[in-house]
């Protein structure tokens, strides 16, 4: 045929083959193909001569498959036919003289290629048939000749650049063939790129970021991203992943969706306080898969990344920065002196609303107040003696309340209590009170300053004064309390003091000091001052103490003159008196010592 390959191919050695014989044709060489039908070469002759055939050009897309084979047949007598060379001669004089151009396969018009197609690799073969047998040559031109180079004399068509069915899917050549000894045949020929899976989905754009609100209902959306692949079929059909979560916690992991469009969606609660301020997404979208290079893969994108922030909203209460709140403030502290500041701060950080504060309840109501800035100061007398049951605290609950409207439209607000200990100044002096402990309640009803006691005269040393129930309160803390005890007065001298050195409270006793000077013949009754001096401040407070003596017969009767001469007449009568003027002394109050009585001594008769 016109423009068909060559081919010499022996079958075998030369070998007599009797006339009507079938030669079938040998395997294809050009590949696994199979040929559109068998071509037999039959035997008219036994002379040994060379013959062609040509095989038909197969559908496009497949490397052509028309070659011309020459076989070989021998003749056992070349002479019995005389008359072959004659008509081999006719036949090549024809030839010569009628010279037709080449004509090509029916279907050269159309071919398809794969766009993973290597270049350099076979694409497809041009096939003309040209009855005379020339020598033909081929070519390739046209708007997208450069895709392909062409061997010109065998018709061998390869690639000669890469091909991209997402640029040009159909590219137009002029295909030619010339026997040159008639014009260039010229064909249209168009080649159709057939889509591989050699592109990877590509994101729209790169710098994802958003924000969401922290009450954004779950199953609202968060975000859309966009991907495209621009291969056709499976291999463009996108899928989308979210391949990691940052922060990376258990709750954050299925924190968010993503649906086939693109759509991420909130799949759990968020809080912008108590779990995250901000997420980072790592997303991939990838294709459906396709065939590429004959291997089935799927190809995926870059990973992007989404930035979500999370808008925080007033819906949380404030809070103080500190659990417990305390402070000491002196008893002697002036009005508008500064105790202690406390701070709540809006819960809702992204807010930060300001509060201010008040002080709701107190248990010494009046004694402080709090300033917008948190300050707590003093604004009343203050007396840490009216918190001895209270453990000299003041309590003091302060709210700090935000300044505007909540998400539920109210003020939030939040409440604390603070302890305030009240410390000691020495601003008290002992007192004396007329009870005794633990009995007293120190009420002023219970201070004196007069007390009166009793005690037998000549009392033993360290006896105490009876009925005196005297206690010493000084209600100052600590060394500011310590008082010391003495005595005084016109009879200090008679008596002492228990305890001379006290704190706080005591019972207080007058105790005989010197027994000689409590003489109930000498006074009845005896005055002692009890002096209680502030060991610190030397304060003093004077009790005086009134001692009632107690007569006890400690006195006999005694005669003025310890010897007496009497005279008396002899022969006098019984009971005549003798004298009159012995008297006996007693020292003694009448009724307190026994009445004096004597006798004289019983004589003989006179």
């Amino acid at each position: 045929g016109d423009g068909a390959k060559v081919c010499r191919l022996r079958c075998g050695r030369p070998q007599t083959v009797p006339a009507g014989t079938h030669l079938s044709h040998p395997r294809p060489l050009l590949g696994p193909r199979t040929l559109n039908s068998g071509v037999k070469l039959r035997v008219i002759l036994g002379l040994e001569f060379w013959t062609r055939l040509s095989y038909p050009a197969y559908p496009s897309g497949f490397p052509p498959l028309s070659w011309n084979i020459w076989k070989r047949a021998v003749l056992p007598d070349m002479m019995a036919w005389p008359w072959l060379s004659c008509l081999l001669l006719l036949t090549l004089v024809v030839s010569v003289t009628a010279n037709t151009a080449p004509v090509f396969l029916g279907n050269m018009s159309r071919v398809n290629l794969p766009e993973d197609l290597p270049v350099g690799a076979e694409a497809f073969w041009l096939v003309a048939q040209d009855q005379d047998n020339d020598t033909l040559t081929y070519g390739i031109s046209g708007p997208d000749a450069s895709f392909f180079s062409v061997t010109p004399t065998t018709g061998e068509v390869k690639l000669a650049n890469p091909l991209d069915y997402e640029t040009a899917y159909l590219l137009h050549i002029i295909i030619s063939v010339t026997d040159h000894h008639n014009n260039p045949v010229q064909r249209a020929m168009q080649v159709i790129v057939e889509d591989r899976n050699d592109n990877a989905p590509v994101f729209q754009n790169t710098g994802f970021s958003t924000s969401i609100s922290e009450t954004l209902p779950v199953g609202s959306l968060v975000f859309s991203v966009l991907a495209k692949d621009p291969d056709t079929g499976s291999a463009g059909v996108v899928v989308y992943s979210i391949e990691k979560v940052i922060p990376s916690t258990e709750d954050s992991q299925h924190l968010f969706r993503i649906l086939s469009n693109g759509s991420i969606i909130l799949n759990g609660s968020l809080s912008y306080n108590n779990k995250s301020a901000f997420y980072q997404l790592e997303l991939k979208a990838s294709d459906s898969g396709g065939i590429y290079n004959n291997t089935f893969i799927i190809r995926n994108s870059s990973h992007v990344f989404l930035s979500i922030s999370v808008v925080d909203e007033p819906d949380l209460d404030p809070q103080f920065v500190r659990e417990i709140y305390s402070a000491s403030v002196a008893e002697d502290a002036p009005q508008g002196a500064s105790v202690l500041k406390v701070e709540a701060v809006d819960s809702d950080k992204g807010i930060n609303d300001p509060v201010t504060y008040s002080i709701s309840n107190s248990t010494m109501p009046g004694w402080f107040d709090i300033g917008p800035n948190g300050v707590i100061t003093v604004t009343g007398s203050l007396d840490r003696e009216q918190l001895l049951e209270e453990d000299e605290e003041v309590k003091v609950q302060v709210t700090a309340t935000e300044m505007h409207p909540n998400i539920y439209g109210q003020k939030a607000k939040v409440s604390t209590w603070v302890t305030l200990t009240v410390t000691d100044v020495n601003d008290h002096k002992p007192e004396f009170y007329n009870c005794s402990l633990p009995a007293c309640t120190f009420s002023p009803q219970e201070a004196q300053v007069n007390f009166t006691g009793y005690v037998d005269e000549h009392a033993s040393t360290r006896i105490p004064i009876d009925s005196l129930t005297m206690v010493v309160y000084d209600p100052d803390k600590g060394s500011n309390g310590t008082f010391l005890l003495s005595v005084g007065g016109p009879d200090a001298e008679a008596f002492s003091i228990s305890p001379e050195r006290a704190a706080g409270s005591t019972d207080v006793q007058v105790l005989v000091r010197a027994p000689a000077l409590v003489d109930y013949e000498e006074k009845t009754v005896m005055l002692v001052q009890v002096v209680a001096t502030d060991s610190v401040s030397g304060n003093t407070s004077v009790a005086l103490v009134t001692i009632q003596l107690r007569d006890i017969n400690d006195h006999r009767p005694t005669f003025p003159y310890s010897f007496y001469n009497l005279s008396i007449w002899e022969h006098s009568a019984d009971g005549t008196v003798v004298t009159n003027n012995i008297h006996v002394s007693e020292g003694d109050p009448v009724g307190l010592g026994s009445a004096p009585s004597g006798h004289a001594a019983q004589g003989r008769h006179l």
